[in-house]
């Protein structure tokens, strides 16, 4: 089941005033990353999830994740 599946309806905790479109879609990008690693804890899995390359799901994990394996 991709992670992209479960954004509709979801509070993301941003206020539309704090945040520019692109602090937004950082914002959003992290949680969505740090959630697909707590779960599938693989980068292959986590690319599978987001629909992304596994280095992709690597470079995003890296730059969000700071407690990796």
């Amino acid at each position: 089941k991709s992670l992209r599946n479960d954004l509709h309806g979801v509070d993301t905790g941003l206020n539309i005033r704090d945040f520019s479109l692109a602090g937004a879609h950082k914002e959003v990008e992290k949680k969505l990353v740090i959630d697909a690693y707590k779960q599938y804890k693989t980068t292959y899995k986590v690319a599978e999830s987001l629909q992304v390359s596994q280095s992709t799901a690597w470079r995003l994990i890296s730059k969000y994740v700071h407690e990796l394996p």
